[in-house]
C-alpha cells in the first residue's frame, strides 16, 4: 500500500528540521562595525570632546575590551579578518587581490549562521570583493562611499522616502526596518558596516557629517595631537616619510584650518553613528526583543589623527590597530571591563558561541564569551601576530608582534628597519630600543617569535617559489656560474596557481637577502608569467663574487606569495668546464616514477633510468678528442637528451653537451644532422633561446644545406672532405672522415636534412630573420616532396626495400615523411637488439596510433636501455610540451591493452603527475594535476559510443581536446552501449 504525503506537510517536515538547528530562544545579535574609529575615539575611555552617549552606555552595561586590536590595521583586510577569522597571512585579500577564496568564505560567520536556521542580514560597507552574499544573508544591501563624487555626494546620495539621506542614516533606518520585519520565533543576526567615520577621500573637504551634529564642538578648539613635533616625523623610514600616511596629512592636518575641520568632522561623523544605535535600540524595545538581544560593537581599524604628522592607519603603531570593541549581552549581570588582549578575528568566534555552534577547527581567534559571562579572567593569550602586508608602493608593508608590555615590528622590504617598544612605560612608542645593545636578546626572541607566528598562519597558497635554478643549474650553492648576467627560474608552489607577477632581489650578502634589501637587483613588481629562464636585470656580476637571490610571485587574483628560500651561486669569467659543471648537476631520484599493471614494462622503465642516471652524470664528454667518435654521439646522444628530460629536472648537462658537439663535432656526417634536434628540444623543454642565438650561425653550415641537387635532396657527391673540414670536421683524421663519406646512408641523411629544414626555418622565426625562415621553408617542402616521390615512383612493399634502408624507412615513418599507405609495415619490423632504430620505431607505431605493437616492442626489446624512459612518458603517455617551456603541454595517452598505468614527469615548470584506470569496457579513468602556472591540452582518440567527462561535466567531442588548468582533473572515458 503506498502512503501519499501531502507537499505542504513535507514542506513543514523541512522548515522544523531547518529550525532544529538552533534553538528558538537563542539570542538574537546585532554586530555593528565602524570604519577608522580608533581605540580612544569614544566617551567612555574618557574622551571628553567626542559625544558617543549610546556608545557608551553599551561599554558601561557590557564588557569594554580595553586592549582590543585588529590583526590587520587596513579596512579590507580587516573585514575578511572578521568575516573568515582568518589573519591576513592566511586569507592574503586585499585591495588589489581578487575575490576572497571561495574555500575560506564557505567557513565565513554569517553563512554558518544562514545554514543553521539564523536568519541573517547584512547593510552597507561589505567591503570584500565576494560574489556570494546571497549565500552569507536572507537580506542585504551592500554599498559603500560613492567615489563617483568628489563632493559630499559621496556620503550622500542614498534616498529614503524621497530623500537624499547620509549613508550612516541610511544604514541605521535598513537596520530598523529589518528589526521591524523579523520574526520573532526564529534568531537573527544583523550585521551592519558603517561607513563614517571614514573620510571621503577623494572630496576636498574630507569629512561630511549629518546636519544634526553641526552644533557639537561648534565652539571648541580642538587640542593639536600628540608627538607632533618635527622629530617624530623625522624618526621615520624614508618611505613612511614618502608615503600615503603624509599625503594624507597634508590632506587633512597640514594646516591648522584643515586639522580643526578634520578632527571636528571624525568625531561629528562618529557621533551620528551613535544617534542611529540610539533608534536601533528604541526598536529593539517597541519589538520586545532587546533583552534577548547582543550588541558588539567594534571599529575595523585605528587611526592616526595627526600624530608623528602622519594621517591614515596601516602602520603597526597603536593609533592604528587599537580599536573600541564592547560586547553588551543583557542576559549577563555584573559585567566588568577586561584588559585581555581582543582581536578582531575573535568577534566571529564570538558570535557563533552565542548562536551555541561549534567555530570551524580553521578559525584562529577565540570567543570572549568566557570573559563576558564571567567564567574567566585569564584568556590565555600572551602574544599575536600584528602585520599589514599589502604591498603597495606608497604603503610600506611592515609585520610583527604585541604582547601587554611590548611592541615589535619590521617592515617586509627592509627587515633590517626595526622598531621596539616597552608599552609599560611607553605606551605612546616613542623610544624605539631596537638599536640599544643591552635588548639585543629581546630583539633576537620577537624576531624568531614573528617568524614562528608567520609559519603558523601561512596557508598553503602562500608558500614561496621551490626549486631555484641558475642558468638551468639546481643547489647552485657553491656553484660557479660562468655568465655574468645568468638566467634564473623557479617551480609556481601551487598546482592551482598561475603566475601573473614575479619579483626578485638579488643581494650582495646572506644578511641583506634575509633582510629581503635587492641592493644588487631588485627587479620590484614584473608583471609576467615566465618563470624560467628570466635574464638577470641589474648590472653584469662582478667576477668572483657570490650573490644570494630568491622570487617571490603574484598569482592569478593577484596574491602575493611569500618568498621563495635564498640561493646563492658565484661568478666567474673562466671559460666553461664541461667536466667541473658534472660535478655541480646532481641527480633527484624523485622527480620522476612510473607504474604499470604490466610488471614488465615497470622493470624496463626502472633500468632504462638507472641507465639515464649512470649515463648522464658520467663526466665524460660526448666527442672524445681524438679521431675517436666517443661514446654519446648523434642518435644516440638525442635518445639520452630526452630521456634525461623525461626523468629529471636538469638541463644544463645536457645543453654543455650540445655546445661542445656544436665545438667539437664527431667523425660522423649523421650525427651532424642531429645537432639541431638537440637545440629543438633544448629550447621546446626550457623556452630558452639562448643557444639557438649563440650558435644560429654555427648550425647553418652543419645543416649542410648548400649542398642540395636540383631535386632539393643533398647529393652525395657533393660530400667533400674540404666541406666538412669547413664545419668543424678535423683535418687529421681524414681517413675516418672519408671512409663516413662512403659508408652514409644518403636517405638517412636527407631524411634528417628535411628535418633540419623545418627546424632551421623556426628558428629563424625565433631570431626575427623572415627571409631565411621562407628560404629553409622552400627547402624542407622540396625534399619532402623529393623523397615521397622517389617512394611512390614504384608501388608496393618492395619498393621500401629498393629505394630505403630499413633506417630509413624507419626514421621517414617517425618524421611524417611517408605517406599513409606506406606504413602497414611498420607493425611486422622487429629491431629487439638496435637502440637507434627502436626509438624511431616506437616513436613511429604511436604516431600512427599503434600503440598496442609499440607496447610490445617496448616490452620484449631487452637491449633497449636508454629508450624507454623517454618512449614511456612522450609517446605511451603523450606528455610533451606543446609550446617551448611547456607554457602549454600537451597530454595524448595512448594506454594500448594496459590496465592502469602512473606517472610522473618532470618539467622546468614542475611536476605533471597523471594515473590511468581500465575500471571496466564501459569506464576508463584518468585523473591528471598539472603544475602551477601550467596549462596543458589532453587529447585521447576517442571510438564510437564514446563519451568524454571532465571533471563531472560532459564534454562536446567536436573539440579534438580538452583545456586542463593549473589543478586536479579526472577525465572519465564512458561507453554507451545502448
Amino acid at each position: 500500500m503506498r502512503i501519499i504525503i501531502p507537499a505542504f506537510i513535507l514542506f513543514c517536515v523541512f522548515q522544523l528540521k531547518a529550525q532544529e538547528k538552533v534553538k528558538t530562544d537563542n539570542p538574537n545579535i546585532i554586530f555593528i562595525l565602524t570604519d577608522d574609529q580608533r581605540f580612544d575615539a569614544l566617551g567612555y575611555v574618557g574622551n571628553k570632546l567626542i559625544y558617543t552617549p549610546e556608545m557608551d552606555k553599551l561599554a558601561k552595561e557590557g564588557v569594554y575590551f580595553q586592549n582590543a586590536m585588529v590583526t590587520t590595521p587596513i579596512c579590507t583586510a580587516s573585514r575578511a579578518s572578521i568575516l573568515t577569522g582568518l589573519h591576513e597571512r592566511t586569507h592574503r585579500f586585499n585591495f588589489q587581490t581578487g575575490n576572497i577564496r571561495e574555500s575560506y568564505m564557505i567557513d565565513s560567520y554569517p553563512k554558518i549562521l544562514k545554514d543553521n536556521g539564523y536568519y541573517t542580514g547584512f547593510y552597507g560597507k561589505y567591503g570584500v570583493r565576494y560574489d556570494g552574499l546571497d549565500k552569507q544573508f536572507d537580506a542585504y544591501e551592500s554599498y559603500d562611499r560613492n567615489n563617483s563624487f568628489k563632493d559630499r555626494r559621496g556620503y550622500y546620495y542614498k534616498v529614503l522616502q524621497k530623500d537624499t539621506v547620509h549613508l550612516t542614516r541610511y544604514t541605521g533606518q535598513k537596520a530598523i526596518d529589518f528589526i521591524a520585519k523579523a520574526e520573532t520565533d526564529i534568531p537573527f543576526c544583523l550585521s551592519l558596516s558603517f561607513s563614517a567615520p571614514h573620510a571621503h577621500d577623494a572630496a576636498k573637504e574630507q569629512y561630511f557629517w549629518q546636519r544634526e551634529s553641526d552644533s557639537l564642538l561648534q565652539k571648541t578648539h580642538m587640542p593639536g595631537p600628540e608627538l607632533a613635533e618635527d622629530k617624530y616625523f623625522e624618526a621615520q623610514p624614508e618611505f613612511v616619510r614618502n608615503g600615503f600616511n603624509r599625503l594624507r596629512w597634508e590632506w587633512r592636518y597640514q594646516t591648522e584650518e584643515k586639522y580643526q575641520h578634520s578632527i571636528k568632522g571624525y568625531y561629528r561623523m562618529i557621533s551620528g553613528i551613535d544617534r542611529e544605535i540610539f533608534k536601533i535600540r528604541e526598536e529593539l524595545k517597541k519589538k520586545g526583543i532587546d533583552k534577548n538581544t547582543v550588541i558588539i560593537l567594534m571599529g575595523d581599524n585605528g587611526y592616526f589623527m595627526g600624530e608623528r604628522q602622519l594621517a591614515g592607519k596601516w602602520l603597526l603603531y597603536d593609533n592604528s590597530i587599537r580599536v573600541p570593541l564592547i560586547v553588551f549581552d543583557p542576559r549577563q549581570k555584573n559585567q566588568k571591563d577586561s584588559d585581555i588582549m581582543a582581536l578582531n578575528i575573535d568577534v566571529p568566534a564570538t558570535i557563533l558561541d552565542l548562536a551555541g555552534l561549534k567555530k570551524p577547527k580553521t578559525w584562529q581567534g577565540k570567543s570572549l564569551m568566557p570573559i563576558v559571562s564571567n567564567k574567566t579572567k585569564n584568556f590565555d593569550r600572551d602574544t599575536v601576530l600584528i602585520e599589514h602586508i599589502w604591498e603597495f608602493d606608497h604603503i610600506p608593508p611592515s609585520e610583527g608582534l604585541r604582547t601587554k608590555e611590548w611592541k615589535y615590528f619590521r617592515y617586509v622590504n627592509n627587515k633590517s628597519v626595526e622598531e621596539l617598544y616597552y608599552l609599560k612605560d611607553d605606551p605612546k612608542e616613542i623610544n624605539n630600543l631596537a638599536k640599544k645593545k643591552k635588548y639585543s636578546d629581546k630583539l633576537k626572541s620577537f624576531r624568531e617569535k614573528t617568524n614562528e607566528l608567520i609559519l603558523k598562519y601561512s596557508d598553503v597558497y602562500s608558500s614561496g617559489p621551490s626549486d631555484l635554478v641558475v642558468e638551468c643549474i639546481r643547489n647552485t650553492d657553491g656553484v660557479t656560474i660562468f655568465d655574468s648576467k645568468p638566467e634564473y627560474g623557479w617551480v609556481v608552489p601551487c598546482s592551482d596557481i598561475i603566475q601573473l607577477g614575479y619579483q626578485i632581489l638579488v643581494s650582495s650578502s646572506k644578511e641583506n637577502s634575509m633582510n629581503n634589501i635587492g641592493d644588487v637587483w631588485d627587479s620590484g613588481q614584473i608583471r609576467s608569467s615566465s618563470s624560467s629562464e628570466v635574464e638577470h636585470g641589474g648590472e653584469s656580476l662582478k667576477n668572483g663574487a657570490t650573490y644570494y637571490w630568491k622570487v617571490r610571485i603574484w598569482d592569478q587574483e593577484n596574491r602575493l606569495t611569500d618568498y621563495s628560500k635564498m640561493q646563492s651561486f658565484t661568478i666567474s669569467n673562466a671559460e666553461k668546464n664541461i667536466s667541473q659543471l658534472s660535478h655541480q648537476a646532481y641527480w633527484d631520484n624523485n622527480t620522476s616514477n612510473f607504474k604499470s599493471s604490466d610488471i614488465i614494462l615497470n622493470k624496463v622503465w626502472n633500468s632504462s633510468k638507472s641507465s639515464i642516471k649512470t649515463i648522464a652524470f658520467n663526466g665524460e664528454n660526448y666527442v672524445n678528442e681524438d679521431c675517436n667518435i666517443g661514446l654519446f654521439n648523434g642518435a644516440y646522444a638525442y635518445s639520452i637528451q630526452l630521456s634525461h628530460y623525461a626523468t629529471d629536472k636538469e638541463y644544463a648537462v645536457a645543453r654543455e653537451h650540445i655546445e661542445k658537439l656544436i665545438v667539437n663535432p664527431g667523425l660522423n656526417i649523421e650525427s651532424q644532422l642531429y645537432l639541431a634536434l638537440m637545440l629543438h628540444a633544448d629550447y621546446t623543454y626550457t623556452g630558452n633561446a639562448e643557444l639557438i642565438k649563440k650558435y644560429y650561425d654555427k648550425i647553418k653550415p652543419k645543416t649542410l644545406y648548400r649542398l642540395t641537387d636540383e631535386n632539393g635532396l643533398l647529393a652525395k657527391g657533393k660530400l667533400t672532405p674540404e666541406f666538412l673540414y669547413n664545419t668543424g670536421f678535423k683535418k687529421r683524421c681524414e681517413d675516418l672522415v672519408k671512409k663516413d663519406i662512403n659508408n652514409i646512408d644518403i636517405n638517412v641523411i636527407n631524411i634528417l636534412f628535411h628535418q633540419n629544414m623545418k627546424i632551421m626555418s623556426e628558428f629563424a622565426s625565433i631570431l626575427g630573420k623572415p627571409q631565411e625562415k621562407l628560404e629553409f621553408e622552400v627547402l624542407a617542402l622540396k625534399a619532402k616532396m623529393a623523397l615521397n616521390k622517389k617512394i611512390t615512383n614504384n608501388k608496393g612493399s618492395s619498393a621500401k626495400k629498393d629505394e630505403m634502408s630499413l633506417n630509413a624507412y624507419i626514421l621517414a615513418s617517425a618524421f611524417d615523411i611517408l605517406p599513409q599507405e606506406y606504413l602497414s609495415d611498420l607493425v611486422n619490423i622487429n629491431v629487439a637488439d638496435d637502440i637507434y632504430k627502436s626509438q624511431y620505431l616506437i616513436d613511429a607505431l604511436y604516431k600512427n596510433r599503434e600503440q598496442d605493437r609499440a607496447l610490445d616492442v617496448l616490452i620484449n626489446s631487452s637491449t633497449l636501455k636508454i629508450v624507454p624512459t623517454n618512449i614511456v612518458s612522450r609517446r605511451l603517455w603523450g606528455i610533451q610540451p606543446k609550446t617551448p617551456g611547456f607554457g602549454v603541454a600537451n597530454i595524448n595517452p595512448k594506454m594500448g591493452n594496459l590496465k592502469n598505468s602512473s606517472i610522473k614527469v618532470p618539467t622546468i615548470k614542475g611536476s605533471i603527475k597523471a594515473e590511468y584506470l581500465y575500471e571496466n569496457p564501459r569506464l576508463q579513468i584518468f585523473n591528471i594535476e598539472i603544475p602551477g602556472n601550467m596549462v596543458a591540452e589532453f587529447g585521447i582518440d576517442l571510438k564510437s559510443k564514446e563519451e568524454l567527462i571532465h571533471n563531472g561535466k560532459k564534454v562536446n567531442t567536436i573539440f579534438s581536446s580538452i583545456r586542463l588548468e593549473a589543478g586536479k582533473h579526472q577525465i572519465e572515458i564512458i561507453t554507451n552501449s545502448f
